[in-house]
């Protein structure tokens, strides 16, 4: 290989190379700015954010100047009073079921107990004669605990 050759071979890699470095600082300088201009961004929609409360606070004391933007206050305080009536109205809606829950919840065992056994009426139940057992009149012949005749 000559020595033209061989320089324009160690050219071309160089170039390369300075080809990637190149494009590698591009790629941080864009990045960099993005980050920058999304900073920026953010940063201004804070600000709007403040103005728009500084605004408000404006027009709510009665200051004449922002009658321009009377109707979008006017819009933004119809939200508010209709977002705190929704709110208002999920507080008394769960307090309602709860309290129809609650008493529900005290009726079961009182509907449990009503069909159980132990709260047949005493015109239902009888005793044996020779010890004293108690039985559900109709279903035994016997007492179960002594044998005897019911």
């Amino acid at each position: 290989m000559s020595d033209t050759t061989k320089n324009s071979a160690v050219n071309a890699d160089k170039i390369r190379k300075d080809i990637h470095d190149l494009k590698d600082k591009k790629q941080t300088l864009i990045l960099s700015l993005q980050n920058d201009i999304d900073s920026i961004n953010g940063n201004m929609k804070n600000e709007f954010c403040e103005i728009g409360e500084k605004a408000h606070g404006i027009y709510s004391s009665g200051d004449q100047s922002m009658t321009t933007l009377k109707a979008a206050f006017e819009s933004i305080d119809q939200h508010l009073e209709d977002r705190n009536a929704k709110e208002k109205k999920i507080v008394e809606i769960t307090e309602r079921y709860d309290e129809e829950i609650t008493l529900l919840e005290k009726l079961v065992p009182i509907t449990d107990a009503a069909v159980a056994p132990d709260a047949l009426s005493s015109a239902e139940k009888a005793f044996c004669s020779s010890c004293g057992t108690s039985y559900t009149t109709g279903e035994d012949a016997f007492c179960s605990n002594c044998g005897g005749k019911l």
